[in-house]
This record gives structure tokens, sequence and C-alpha cells, in this order.
């Protein structure tokens, strides 16, 4: 045997098995089918560098917009890849691999919102806990003077998706 054939699959990725189910940690969340279409994200970029951790979303149906913040997602709207395995006595577990937020997430988590009417109609309601705000005149009024860290973004996602 030769030293090449020792190393050669040394840089292959490594096999994992194929995950038994992939999607949200609570499974129900699966069927839903999104009503909105995502226009942008500003991530927070850490201490003074910027960001302002706002996702920008339209309603399919009125073409409304809405912001929401990650932070305000449950744990039950984070993705992941799910892989069985049976222990001693041959019950069937899941262990997941890490879970992340995605676009899906989002368009999910604001659907769920709009059906549970838990939308913000100013900014007030929104930063007092409701899962997202409705973007419109007033609500645009009030962010350009209290929050216009996030009128510039807002407008810049709207603006970027409209060139599309």
């Amino acid at each position: 045997m030769k030293l090449l054939d020792i190393i050669e699959g040394w840089y292959d990725p490594p096999e994992y098995p194929d995950p038994d189910r992939s999607g949200f940690m609570d499974s129900s969340l699966d069927d839903i089918k999104p009503h909105f279409t995502f226009l942008g994200y500003d991530p927070w970029k850490g201490g003074n560098k910027g960001g302002t951790d706002i996702v920008v979303l339209m309603d399919k149906n009125t073409n409304k917009g809405y912001i929401l913040h990650p932070d305000n997602i449950s744990d039950d709207f984070y993705e992941s890849d799910f892989y069985g395995y049976q222990d001693w006595d041959g019950d069937t577990s899941y262990e997941n691999s890490d879970p992340e937020l995605t676009t899906n997430s989002y368009l999910t988590w604001a659907t769920v919102c709009l059906q549970e009417d838990n939308v913000a109609k100013s900014l007030e309601e929104y930063e007092d806990g409701k899962g997202m705000m409705v973007l419109n005149r007033e609500t645009m009024g009030q962010i350009q003077q209290y929050e216009p860290q996030w009128y510039k973004v807002i407008i810049d996602i709207i603006s970027s998706g409209k060139k599309k």
C-alpha cells in the first residue's frame, strides 16, 4: 500500500445519513402555506457596524407591507433536519441538526401572526410585543419620527424589491 492510497480520501466531505424529516421544530407548521413574499432583510452586524435586524415582507393578496424582527419569532419556527435513532429499549427518538431561521421561517411566522391577529397597527403596539407591524402612512410616519434608522432601511428594501 502506498502513502497516496492512505491519504486519498482525506479531503472528502463526511458522509451523513439522509435526514428522516426536514422542516420546522414544530412539525404542524410544515403544512402552513405562506401568504407573504420576502422583500428583504437588514441583518444586525454587531457593535457599531450597523444593521437593524428588520425583515420586510409583502402580503401576496393585499400587497401591504409588513415588518418583523427575528427576536420575536418563537423557537417552533426554526427549521432543521431531524435524524431518528433507536435507544436501548427500541424507542425511536429524533435528534435535530442546528436549527436556524430561514426565509420560510419569516414567511410562516407572518402568516400565523396574520391569522391570529397578532399585527401591530402602530409603532407603540409593535414595541409592546406584537408579532409584526403593518406598513402604512401612519406607521411609516411614526417610524420616520422615532426610528429613523429603520425608515431608511425599509425604504431601501421596498425600493430594491420594486426594481426586480
